[in-house]
């Protein structure tokens, strides 16, 4: 839905002729990447988070405390993130239009 919403045109296709077939492959190469872009970030976030999440799940069940290197990474990495999130906007949009 994200990369319809992203990608959406709200005028009439610009006619293309016979001789426009590059600029036609690079539109559609273009569209496949900026869907690769949000795939690929969106599996290395699952693969960052899912291991801390499993280590806060199982210290949590078992009722001991959190190790404070975890509490430090989640900190550290939740700060990087919102710092990271507007350059990657800005990449996504601008790879799109």
């Amino acid at each position: 839905a994200g990369y319809g919403l992203l990608t959406i045109r709200l005028s009439p296709p610009v006619p293309y002729g016979f001789y426009v077939l590059g600029e036609q492959i690079g539109e559609a190469a273009l569209r496949t990447a900026g869907l690769l872009l949000m795939m690929g970030v969106m599996h290395a976030i699952t693969l960052m988070v899912l291991p801390l999440a499993a280590l806060i799940f199982n210290t949590t069940r078992v009722g001991a405390k959190l190790p404070r290197w975890v509490s430090v990474l989640l900190i550290i990495g939740g700060i990087w993130a919102l710092f990271q999130l507007p350059g990657l906007i800005a990449l996504i949009v601008g790879a799109s239009g």
